[in-house]
């Protein structure tokens, strides 16, 4: 393969200073500088807010409130949601209760919890009942389903 096939008529010009140098220490300060040039093109841009409050999202298991979130990340709520939405196509509030219900679906499985309304109550939800609604509308079943509780 050739260097012009990779990079195109950039490449060129890097074979004719190549072929210019006049000795071998030239030739690799010419190809350290490209390399450092085409490195320096393609760093990855800094984490996005969204990929940065998703973390502490996850660290926290969804627990927290849109305005404890901007805080924690030092921007406005109207610009955190506008960031959510364009990003995800997603609100914020969404993305927070599913990542909740995932945290709470994590402690049902792992039957690490006393009773449903212990685990409701430890992931932010009212009571048993809220959580019994969103349960129906995230996993698609009655609570009691899955449970096997009457």
């Amino acid at each position: 393969m050739f260097l012009e096939d990779l990079w195109g008529q950039e490449a060129l010009d890097w074979v004719e200073k190549l072929l210019t140098a006049q000795s071998l220490s030239e030739r690799i300060e010419i190809v350290e500088q490209q390399l450092s040039q085409i490195l320096a093109a393609t760093e990855a841009p800094a984490p996005t807010l969204v990929y940065q409050s998703m973390q502490y999202i996850y660290e926290v298991k969804g627990n927290l409130s849109v305005t404890d979130l901007a805080d924690k990340v030092n921007f406005s709520e109207r610009h955190l949601r506008r960031a959510f939405e364009l990003e995800l196509g997603l609100s914020l509030k969404e993305m927070l209760s599913i990542i909740r219900f995932q945290s709470v679906l994590e402690e049902l499985y792992s039957g690490d919890y006393f009773n449903l309304t212990d685990l409701a109550l430890q992931h932010g939800y009212y009571d048993q009942s809220h959580f019994a609604g969103v349960f129906k509308r995230y996993y698609g079943l009655p609570l009691k389903r899955l449970t096997k509780q009457e």
